[in-house]
C-alpha cells in the first residue's frame, strides 16, 4: 500500500513551494495552497511559464501573514485574509472575482520578473469551478491550473531521473502529494483512493508544461525533464506525468499515511 511521503503547498502561483510534514487538507486542496497570484495589467495570470524568476521567491505562513522574500532584492508581507477592491482575474479560460491585494509584495515581485504585476488574493468565497468533464457541480479550486491537487509517484519520478541521466529533484514536478511505495507508472490505472479517512479522486493524468524545465531554487531553465517525458510519455500530444486530484471534505494529513487504492480503472 503507497504511503504519504512528502507534501508541499505553494502559497503564491508560481512561487516556491513549502513543505510541510503535516497539514490540513480542505475541497480546496492543502491550506494556504495557490490561494494568492500574480497577474498582469489586463489581469490575466503570469507564472515560471513566461517569467521562470519567479520560482526564486519564497514564502512563509507566519501566524497570520505570508512573509515573501528574494534573495538580493528583499523581503515584504501581506496578510492571509487580505481585504481590499474586488479585481477580475483570468486563469486559464476562468474569470475569476478575487481580492486585490495592494502592497509591497507587488512591488517585489515587480521588481523581480522586469513588470508591473498586481497580487490578487481568492477569498474563501470564492468560486472557480472545476472542468465539470471530470468533476462534479461544486467541485473548486483556487489559483491552482485546474485541480486542487496533484499527486506524483515518487518511484515513477525516479524512472524519470534515471532516463534523464541525474537526479531530478521531485520539487520540479510541484506535486501536492508524494506517495511512495507504488510500482513505477501505477498511478496509471488509480482513479480513487482513501488517504486519512478522506476520499480522493483521480479524474486524470496531468499535462505537463515548461514549468518542469524550470530549476526551482534559481529560476534558470533547461530542456529537462520535459524533452525526456515527451520521449516516455507523450500521448495524444500532451506529455503527461503525475495525477490530478479532488478530495472530498475536510481533514488532516500526515506524512507517513497510508493510501489505499480503492478503485482502479
Amino acid at each position: 500500500m503507497p504511503v504519504l511521503s512528502r507534501m508541499f503547498f505553494y502559497p503564491i502561483k508560481g512561487a516556491r513551494g513549502v513543505e510541510v510534514t503535516t497539514a490540513r487538507v480542505t475541497p480546496l486542496g492543502l491550506e494556504h495552497d495557490r490561494r494568492f497570484m500574480f497577474v498582469d495589467e489586463r489581469g490575466v495570470f503570469v507564472s515560471q511559464r513566461e517569467h521562470p524568476a519567479l520560482a526564486r521567491m519564497a514564502a512563509v505562513v507566519l501566524a497570520e501573514r505570508l512573509a515573501v522574500s528574494v534573495e538580493g532584492l528583499g523581503e515584504a508581507c501581506v496578510s492571509l485574509t487580505p481585504e481590499g477592491p474586488e479585481l477580475e482575474v483570468e486563469v486559464w479560460r476562468d474569470r475569476v472575482t478575487a481580492v486585490h491585494a495592494r502592497g509591497p509584495v507587488e512591488a517585489l515581485a515587480s521588481e523581480l520578473v522586469g513588470e508591473t504585476v498586481r497580487l490578487a488574493y481568492f477569498p474563501p468565497d470564492g468560486r472557480r469551478q472545476v472542468d465539470l468533464k471530470y468533476a462534479a457541480p461544486g467541485d473548486r479550486t483556487a489559483f491552482a491550473d485546474g485541480f486542487p491537487l496533484l499527486i506524483v509517484n515518487a518511484e515513477s519520478a525516479r524512472e524519470v531521473s534515471r532516463e534523464v541521466g541525474r537526479d531530478v529533484p521531485i520539487q520540479r514536478f510541484r506535486p501536492s502529494l508524494v506517495l511512495e511505495g507504488a510500482p513505477a507508472w501505477d498511478e496509471d490505472t488509480w482513479r480513487e483512493l482513501e488517504l486519512g479517512g478522506r476520499r480522493v479522486r483521480l479524474p486524470k493524468p496531468c499535462a505537463r508544461c515548461s514549468v518542469t524545465t524550470v530549476d526551482h531554487l534559481t529560476g534558470e531553465r533547461e530542456r529537462e525533464p520535459l524533452a525526456t517525458l515527451a520521449r516516455l510519455r507523450k500521448v495524444d500530444g500532451k506529455v503527461l506525468f503525475g495525477v490530478n486530484a479532488l478530495v472530498d471534505g475536510p481533514g488532516t494529513w500526515t506524512a507517513g499515511d497510508l493510501a489505499e487504492i480503492t478503485r482502479r480503472a
